[in-house]
């Protein structure tokens, strides 16, 4: 409170007089102070955890059995300085001097925020564990925007059977609004003890551990800063149904009946903190009742790291849901920043992103996830997103941003799951675009799981569209099942939809540029999979644009850069690739493709060029296609006098039943042509494809 009394002497003359009860000059300038702690010079026979103060720094000073230590504090900006002498604990208020002490720590930091909650002030806690009993610290509703902040630099909380939370919310009607809260500075000790609590801080609680959650829904949480906490000893269980602790929990949750207020939340921050063990280190979300009665915006996660290995192992040996940072799930959130985040071993995802309307990340690192590094989705529903009046598909007006981040595999995943780095998830809902740059994959040597992607979207997931820049994917030696399918991105959505809310379908646009694409895929019991880079169902456009890629694999079947249709069928792609290179360094595969339209798919290939091609690469159509299931007429690879464009006719008309009237439509010259399985030897330019019946063909041009 002193600073904005030194700024007005009648403040300053006033407070003296509350404070003192004497009387002041009006005029003179005065600096009311708490009393103090002992004279560290002349305390007698101090004991162990003793408080003293040091009147040369003005700040606290703690015996620890042979000398004073120093703490971090300083005495007059405290409003309770807490502190622990052996099983003892003290809690001081600097207003009036008074000293309080008991067996449960967690009942004296009650006492000082339940003196503090119409005020605002700051509780510290001196370097010492405070080891809880039965009392859980919990914040009130209407905190002013003076603030309560609890500051602990070297003080640990330790939670016990009977306490299970380091600080909790105390709710006394619906609709309360938590806010104006800081945590900083000390760390937290789960105990293993199991059971659902955010144990740091949040309305997920089981205070005693009896099994059955405390009532804390209809809440809205606003200007809450959580900076520089440890926490660990969690229990990461992949029995949810029992367990399923984290650090920090924050949930709307309205009743299911309509009519209700709306709730949010809003101006979080969360910075600094190291988490170790739990299913999850921040959730904040919403509930699936009454998503348009729901917000979040300026949610900041900056510098956080959360550890779930298990001893002795680096990833889990089983999929449950368990993500280190969240942020959505029913809570259409705008402003959300994922910066500096680092996570290990979850048995889902890294981190997730669920109807964020606007979200930006940086500098993330995933490790071992079972699932994916970063998940995006939407939930189905059109709702008014905007606030505008008027109801939107979700992806209307979304926009998700990442600039840096690195993926890495080192383990066997679980068996049945293969990792993805990008994953579009949930089912028929309408997902906005994503603009992702300077992203890599690494993966282990000797990795004998499905291969992890780059991109994955979920079948049936309606995505706007995908940019990825700049970014690298080093596979060096992956071996994966004889039958698998092999691709590092793969889209699948065989219908067209309404992207941007104007009532007319769109295509989505897949853009990939500045790859550098170095892996090894290696097929068990024979080698007679498939290796496809880029895969592709359904209907868009993909641009491919100054891409290296070097591909090594044993598999004697197919290995191919661009491969629409491998695996399903319906929609039409078109692609324009432009200076790729793509070198298969070896195997003995049968097919080695820069584009493969399988004879099992109906796909249209529409405008859809490649220029400036490099490596062991041709163009392939099964020749069991027929006019009208695969168009490639257009598809054409561009090269030196060593090379030929390879341009499909179907022979149907007069201006194309030959190889020199179809080069001729483009400009260029006909080297030769031939029938769609490739038989040169009886074929020229000159070959009639359409004497008396039509023949598809390919002429080659020059």
């Amino acid at each position: 409170m002193y600073p904005m009394y030194r700024s007005n002497p009648l403040l300053q003359v006033l407070a003296l007089v509350i404070c003192l009860g004497g009387s002041v000059a009006f005029g003179q300038q005065a600096r009311v102070r708490p009393p103090r702690l002992a004279d560290c010079t002349t305390l007698p026979n101090p004991v162990q955890g003793e408080l003293c103060e040091d009147t040369t720094t003005d700040s606290s000073r703690r015996y620890d059995g042979t000398a004073w230590g120093g703490i971090s504090s300083n005495l007059s900006d405290s409003n309770y300085l807490i502190w622990a002498a052996g099983s003892t604990y003290y809690s001081r208020a600097a207003a009036t001097g008074a000293v309080s002490s008991g067996a449960d720590p967690g009942a004296l930091i009650q006492a000082a925020i339940t003196a503090l909650s119409s005020t605002g002030g700051k509780i510290v806690l001196a370097p010492a564990t405070y080891t809880y009993t039965s009392t859980v610290p919990k914040f009130p509703s209407g905190i002013p925007a003076a603030r309560i902040s609890v500051v602990g630099y070297g003080a640990t909380i330790s939670l016990a059977t009977g306490a299970r939370q380091a600080f909790g919310i105390n709710r006394q009607s619906l609709g309360e609004t938590i806010q104006n809260i800081t945590l900083e500075g000390f760390s937290v000790d789960g105990n293993s003890l199991g059971g659902k609590n955010a144990t740091i801080f949040g309305n997920l609680a089981d205070w005693t551990g009896d099994g059955t959650l405390e009532d804390l829904d209809e809440m809205s949480y606003a200007n809450l800063t959580f900076r520089n906490l440890v926490g660990y000893d969690v229990l990461t269980d992949s029995n949810t149904s029992t367990n399923t602790s984290g650090f920090i929990y924050l949930r709307t949750e309205p009743p299911s009946a309509s009519g209700a207020a709306s709730y949010t939340i809003s101006n979080i921050l969360i910075e600094g903190c190291s988490f170790t063990g739990g299913n999850w280190g921040v959730l904040i979300n919403g509930s699936t009742n009454q998503v348009t009665k729901q917000r979040g915006s300026d949610i900041v996660l900056r510098n956080l790291s959360h550890d779930m290995r298990p001893a002795g192992a680096t990833i889990q040996s089983t999929q449950f849901s368990s993500t280190c940072f969240h942020v959505g799930s029913r809570l259409p959130s705008t402003n959300v920043v994922f910066d500096g985040l680092r996570c290990y071993a979850p048995g889902d995802n890294c981190f997730e992103w669920n109807q964020v309307r606007s979200g930006q990340a940086s500098n993330l690192y995933c490790s071992n996830p079972v699932i994916a590094g970063f998940t995006f989705l939407n939930a189905a529903t059109s709702v008014d997103y905007e606030l505008d009046g008027t109801t939107e598909i979700p992806s209307r007006g979304q926009s998700m941003v990442i600039d840096g981040m690195a993926c890495e595999l080192t383990a066997d995943q679980p068996t049945g799951y293969n990792s993805n780095c990008l994953r579009y998830g949930g089912t028929a809902a309408a997902t906005g675009p994503l603009d992702a740059s300077h992203v890599s994959v690494t993966v282990r040597p000797g990795l004998t799981t499905a291969a992890p992607q780059l991109l994955k979207t979920d079948a049936a997931v309606q995505v706007a569209g995908v940019t990825i820049r700049d970014s690298v994917y080093n596979g060096p030696s992956i071996t994966a099942d004889a039958a698998s399918q092999n691709y590092m991105v793969s889209y699948t959505d065989t219908a067209q939809w309404d992207i941007n809310g104007d009532g007319t379908n769109d295509t989505p646009e897949f853009s990939f540029t500045g790859l550098k694409i170095n892996t090894t895929w290696n097929e068990a019991g024979g080698g007679t999979g498939r290796v496809g880079l880029f895969t592709a169902i359904g209907t868009a456009n993909f641009t491919f644009r100054d891409i290296v890629a070097n591909v090594s694999s044993n598999t004697d079947n197919e290995v191919v850069f661009f491969w629409p249709g491998l695996g399903g069928s319906g929609g039409t792609i078109s692609a324009a690739i432009d200076k790729v290179a793509f070198n298969v360094i070896a195997g003995s595969a049968s097919a080695k493709n820069l584009i493969r339209v399988p004879s099992t798919t109906f796909v249209t290939m529409s405008g859809t060029r490649a220029s400036n091609v490099s490596g062991t690469t041709t163009t392939s159509v099964d020749a069991s296609q027929t006019a009208g299931s695969v168009a490639v007429g257009t598809v054409a690879l561009t090269g030196d006098s060593h090379t030929a464009v390879v341009y499909f006719s179907d022979a149907t008309g007069t201006t194309h039943d030959t190889g020199t009237l179809v080069c001729s439509l483009y400009g260029l010259t006909c080297v030769d042509t031939s029938t769609l399985a490739g038989d040169t030897s009886t074929q020229t330019c000159s070959t009639d494809w359409n004497s008396g019946a039509a023949t598809p063909f390919y002429a080659y041009c020059r």
